[in-house]
């Protein structure tokens, strides 16, 4: 039980506070974007449905952190632990792919 403590030491206020401030940089980051420069006279194209679908998938699965991480009755249960990483590291990689997503659409725009 020891070894169990001392790898979840911290780890559920990480995780959650974490997931909420990345959480947080996405939706700065995609209020930013659609109030700077010309995205209202700009036509809808296939690569903001790909943008929007991996913005969705990152701010469901960043909200989802918190609930997993503390719903187990042990606070020490690694699976419960682990699947909360799990989903920390895909919101963070939709957060990734839709910042870069945006920033490629704005730099090779013509």
């Amino acid at each position: 039980m020891s070894s169990e403590i001392k790898q979840t030491n911290g780890a559920v206020q990480a995780l959650c506070s974490s997931a909420i401030g990345l959480l947080a940089l996405l939706i700065a980051f995609i209020g930013y974007t659609a109030f700077t420069g010309k995205a209202g006279d700009d036509p809808w194209r296939p690569i903001d449905a790909v943008h929007l679908c991996f913005a969705a998938v990152a701010v469901v699965a960043l909200l989802v952190v918190p609930w997993t991480v503390s719903r187990g009755s042990n606070e020490y249960d690694l699976s419960t632990i682990n699947r909360a990483r799990v989903l920390y590291a895909l919101g963070a990689s939709c957060t990734l792919v839709t910042i870069v997503v945006v920033l490629g659409r704005s730099f090779f725009r013509k």
